[in-house]
């Protein structure tokens, strides 16, 4: 269990986003799933995140946050990660989520920078066989 933390928990948080007073910072984060947006069960979830940074603030250090969550909000998955952005990063990112159930299923990345929170979000399905 994660402590009762759900999805909604995060979003309340991640609405309020801001720009950052002092470094003219401004972030905005896409993601790019594959066409089918289905995974097999077991296999890893693969997709290109595009990070911008719009500010006037050069090579800034920004954190990443991948979360899934279940078709009932709860997250099943999290992991973090450090990257600089001086204008634009596209990447491909691979999660290895596991046996994760059968069915439709959220993809969350959350781009935090000081007291600013970027998110992209978007819908991708677990099947048994194709």
């Amino acid at each position: 269990s994660n402590g009762g933390i759900s999805v909604s928990d995060s979003i309340t948080k991640v609405v309020i986003s801001q720009r950052s007073q002092d470094r003219g910072a401004l972030f905005d984060v896409m993601i790019s799933l594959p066409e089918e947006k289905s995974i097999l069960r077991g296999e890893r979830l693969t997709f290109a995140t595009t990070l911008y940074n719009i500010g006037r603030g050069g090579k800034t250090d920004v954190e990443l946050v991948y979360i899934v969550s279940d078709n009932k909000g709860n997250i099943i998955y999290v992991e973090n990660e450090n990257r600089v952005v001086e204008t634009q990063d596209t990447f491909v990112k691979n999660l290895d989520l596991g046996d994760l159930r059968p069915g439709s299923h959220k993809l969350f990345v959350e781009l935090l920078y000081s007291n600013l929170t970027a998110v992209a979000s978007d819908e991708f399905t677990v099947l048994l066989f194709r």
